[in-house]
């Protein structure tokens, strides 16, 4: 369990938006950038619910980000608690967060975008996120985080992220 949220508190800030919601966001002549849903837990057992059985949940995050026609770059982030059964994101973790602030489930905005080929880097609640898209799947995918002290790898248990290249 503490090794459980010691992941959680190093991945900080992540988001749940639905499928397919990446284009909802992008304003005319915005470029998008990044987007992906990727998992960084195992499937646990937890009664997320208290309804008296154990749900199989994952700890997941979606990434968003664009390029507005001023060439700026904008995105946000959130983590969310998955139902494996379900198919969805619960936002029960939103309302019931065993973390400290801010609350899981709610978009976190990135500030200080960069991007070089398909590396994206960004700040977002206090870290610095480095999101390097390898190419089909999330074994080739590698996201790193920093406190501005250690800098450490999440390790990933599926999805993907992609980085677009620049128009």
């Amino acid at each position: 369990m503490y090794k459980l949220c010691g992941v959680a508190l190093l991945f900080g800030l992540f988001l749940a938006a639905p499928a397919g919601a990446e284009n909802d966001r992008l304003d005319p002549g915005d470029h998008l950038l990044m987007e992906g849903q990727v998992f960084y837990s195992k499937p646990l057992q937890f009664d997320y619910n208290k309804d008296g059985s154990v749900d199989t949940v994952r700890m997941g995050a979606t990434l968003f980000a664009k390029i507005t026609d001023k060439e700026e770059g904008e995105g946000s982030i959130e983590r969310y608690l998955y139902d494996v059964n379900l198919k969805k994101a619960i936002t029960w973790y939103m309302k019931r967060n065993m973390l400290s602030e801010p609350p899981i489930g709610i978009d976190k905005a990135i500030h200080n975008l960069s991007w070089q080929e398909r590396t994206v880097q960004f700040d977002s609640g206090g870290w610095h996120y480095t999101v390097t898209d390898g190419g089909q799947g999330y074994d080739k995918d590698t996201i790193l985080v920093s406190d501005g002290n250690t800098e450490k790898k999440v390790i990933l248990y599926g999805g993907d992220v992609t980085v677009h290249p620049r128009p």
